[in-house]
């Protein structure tokens, strides 16, 4: 091979080198047109997203992403385990721990309802979506994971169901109770006239004392339906000393705290001091708040008879009653549905002849 031939195969592979630099100086100004493309459609959508690597590291997210989950360090390069927190939602049974990497067999997983923690301790319903993301049909570079908020959505389902379920009591007790106590009174006058024996009115009079009562009870489930949702901050001692000035026995108050609560509050106090009057024929009670970090606990003690052993897992079902004094069974129901639908809880224990204790946990405005 002579010079010419040698410069002339040079100048080839040089010009080829030369176009091959110019296409890849092309084709990397394309790919960071399209990146930026990318980025530019990422913040534009109203839905956080997370973009993770194969090992499910965290390379790429948009605004809403940090702002929804609350993340202020810097997302980029962490697991993804460690800046999303999710429990999946199990029927009738504890929520579970779902972590995202863990579950790459599901994937692609479309629209799966979830509650989201943030790093705030907040928790929402969403729904969660990821998607690989493939180079080949055998390979997977990476997975965009997208959270979209049903928060709203759930709560409206959620408080259907609620008013649902309390309509269909209400609709019981008219279609029932109700009529049972007018059957009474109705037969108690017509003896009472038949037999010119006022001693059948005792029991008329017993049936108004009832249905007075089931009105208030009814009253407060027009509460609980009315109220939903229009929660407000109220000082628990204030609450009680305001209901206990309409009872003559004793009381003593001990403590406060905050609550987050509705006006049915005032009934579920009533209600408890109600019973243990007429039920338990108490002559005190006693009252102690303790205001915890993020909830406040109510100790509601009675010093009447007690509550018998075989009846006490059942005081709150909804048709409860047990001795001569029990009407419909409601009002404990009703105190139960009110606190679980502020996100606390009620419990009792009770010993015949030394009173019974009712325990209330309410979350507080922290």
């Amino acid at each position: 091979m002579d010079d010419n031939e040698i410069y002339n195969q040079i100048s080839q592979l040089n010009n080829e080198l030369v176009n091959t630099q110019r296409d890849l100086v092309k084709t990397n100004r394309d790919l960071e047109y399209q990146i930026e493309r990318f980025r530019v459609t990422l913040q534009n959508i109203t839905d956080p997203v997370i973009v993770t690597d194969a090992n499910f590291n965290v390379v790429l997210t948009n605004q809403n992403a940090i702002s929804f989950t609350g993340n202020e360090k810097d997302m980029i390069d962490r697991p993804v385990d460690e800046v999303l927190y999710f429990e999946e939602i199990i029927q009738d049974t504890d929520n579970e721990t779902f972590r995202v990497s863990e579950h790459r067999s599901q994937y692609p997983l479309k629209n799966k309802e979830m509650l989201f923690i943030s790093a705030n301790h907040n928790k929402v319903f969403v729904e969660l979506s990821v998607s690989p993301i493939k180079e080949d049909p055998e390979k997977i570079s990476g997975y965009v994971i997208i959270i979209h908020s049903i928060d709203e959505r759930k709560k409206i389902e959620l408080r259907q169901t609620e008013i649902k379920d309390f309509l269909y009591v209400i609709n019981k007790i008219l279609r029932h109770d109700v009529l049972n106590f007018l059957n009474v009174i109705q037969m108690a006058i017509y003896l009472s006239k038949e037999k010119n024996d006022f001693n059948y009115l005792d029991k008329a009079t017993m049936s108004v004392e009832a249905s007075i009562k089931l009105v208030n009870d009814m009253k407060n489930l027009e509460y609980t339906i009315s109220k939903g949702g229009n929660l407000d901050v109220y000082h628990v001692r204030e609450v009680i000393e305001d209901v206990s000035s309409n009872y003559p026995i004793e009381f003593n108050i001990i403590g406060n705290g905050d609550i987050v609560a509705d006006e049915a509050i005032y009934s579920i106090f009533d209600n408890l001091i109600r019973n243990a009057i007429k039920h338990g024929n108490t002559e005190k009670m006693r009252f102690v708040i303790t205001d915890k970090s993020d909830h406040c606990q109510i100790s509601v003690r009675d010093y009447g008879n007690g509550i018998d052993n075989d009846v006490i897992d059942k005081i709150f079902d909804e048709n409860f009653t047990h001795g001569t004094t029990g009407n419909t069974g409601l009002g404990l129901y009703i105190v139960k549905k009110v606190i679980e639908r502020y996100g606390g809880d009620i419990w009792v224990e009770s010993e015949k002849e030394k009173g019974t204790i009712f325990t209330i946990k309410i979350p507080g405005p922290n």
